[in-house]
């Protein structure tokens, strides 16, 4: 998301799979191999070991198969939509409100 967003700190696909030797995960001299894994990470996070990168790296928050990802992405999108149309609601009500104050209706 951050590269998405113009970020030049954050990794990339180079960062982990490298730029001009991309290799199967299956192949020994890849840098995504889990023999690899430790210096690879290790080059960003210090004491990376090889269950460091055990959780899925490729997760698409917009596809159902990413599983509770998806559902709680959904559930802040529509909690913060609901959110926002009920203070919307609930200041052109307070105008209303207030508009008939000022016009001395009851």
């Amino acid at each position: 998301m951050a590269s998405g967003f113009g970020s030049r700190t954050v990794a990339n696909c180079a960062s982990c799979h490298g730029v001009h030797d991309i290799r199967p995960s299956e192949d020994p001299r890849s840098m995504v191999n889990p023999k690899n894994i430790p210096a690879t990470c290790g080059k960003c996070h210090p004491g990376a070991n090889p269950n460091f990168a055990v959780g899925k790296m490729h997760v698409d928050s917009h596809s159902k198969e990413s599983g509770i990802i998806y559902y709680t992405a959904q559930f802040f999108k529509y909690l913060t939509i609901g959110t926002m149309l009920a203070l919307i609601a609930h200041i052109f009500l307070d105008m209303y409100g207030r508009t008939r104050r000022l016009r001395g209706d009851k």
